[in-house]
């Protein structure tokens, strides 16, 4: 049987457990192995109060979690725009980067309409955007972005 004690530490998940070569009866805050909790919402369940493993509070369990949605929302929007960045989309045969420096141009043709043709790079060099066709070239990014962003 395998046993470990608490360490407090000053940051998440604010205990860490070492393994004990010795098990000294009676010690508060040693427990077998099977009795490590998990870590819930990026902490552990248990904190050290007067020398003495004690379940956090149900407020105090309602902040991690709500503080660890966020921190999972944050990643989860990171990766969609890193799947932006290397993503692509194909217009009258042509494929054209979406990277964020391209994605400002695109949609800042939505805006600014003016002249007949928008210079664009495609995967293969130059491509010369007639404005009539601004909307179907959109349409086609559209799609990428909104496939990538929706669930």
């Amino acid at each position: 049987m395998r046993y470990f004690k608490a360490q407090e530490i000053a940051f998440k998940p604010y205990i860490i457990w070492a393994s004990v070569e010795v098990f000294e009866e009676g010690d508060p805050l040693v427990l077998q192995e099977i009795e490590v909790p998990d870590l819930l919402y990026g902490v552990c369940p248990l904190k050290i109060v007067d020398g003495e493993l004690v379940e956090r509070t149900i407020p105090e369990m309602e902040a991690f979690e709500e503080e660890y949605l966020v921190s999972q929302r944050i990643v989860s929007e990171s990766i969609k725009v890193k799947l932006l960045d290397n993503a692509t989309f194909t217009y009258d045969g042509h494929v054209f980067p979406m990277n964020e420096s391209a994605r400002v141009l695109y949609q800042s043709f939505d805006k600014y309409r003016f002249g007949t043709i928008k210079r664009v790079m495609s995967t293969a060099g130059i491509y010369d955007l007639d404005v009539a066709d601004i909307d179907l070239f959109l349409e086609e990014y559209y799609k990428v972005v909104e496939g990538t962003l929706m669930p």
